[in-house]
């Protein structure tokens, strides 16, 4: 009797230890489907930050180079100012007097020009040129660039400014 009932608590055992290592098998694959899913997930997600990454360091550059440039203008613009400023220094003896003194007060004005004068200037401009290409597009809505922005041509904010501009040969724009 003992051993009888030894041998049937082996085959119940064994039976269901069978059954376990199924399910267990099952789960395995259900868990490793699932793992594989999230890591091909993951790899998508890793590609795109990739190529985020790759577009950011790419504008970073791009802006670098451009502050780059703008500094070098700036500075090279502020050295021929200065060259300006002396010549004009030169110049003015050689004037009349009635010449010296609209020339002296021109350039103590021109001198004393802040980033905000430039900068109404250049928005003057600026409203004034959309407003033009504004009409222009009412009245001809089939002329070329009638649905472009406007896009200031030369310099900025001389336009309004003729004590600013620098004369040049003519037909040139710009020129006085």
């Amino acid at each position: 009797m003992f051993n009888n009932s030894n041998s049937n608590n082996r085959s119940t055992t064994g039976g269901s230890f069978d059954f376990s290592v199924n399910d267990v098998c099952d789960r395995l694959e259900k868990e490793f489907t699932h793992m594989q899913g999230e890591r091909t997930q993951l790899r998508i997600e890793c590609e795109k930050l990739n190529a985020e990454k790759n577009e950011v360091q790419r504008q970073y550059c791009l802006y670098y180079e451009m502050a780059y440039r703008l500094s070098y203008e700036m500075h090279k613009q502020t050295e021929i100012s200065k060259r300006l400023v002396a010549l004009l220094h030169q110049i003015i003896p050689y004037l009349t007097p009635e010449q010296q003194s609209h020339a002296l007060p021109a350039l103590e004005r021109a001198k004393q020009v802040t980033m905000n004068d430039l900068n109404s200037v250049i928005q003057q401009q600026f409203n004034a040129q959309a407003t033009a290409l504004a009409l222009a597009a009412a009245s001809n809505p089939s002329a070329p660039g009638a649905g472009m922005p406007p896009i200031p041509g030369g310099v900025p904010g001389l336009g309004s400014a003729p004590h600013l501009q620098l004369p040049g040969p003519p037909g040139l724009p710009g020129a006085s």
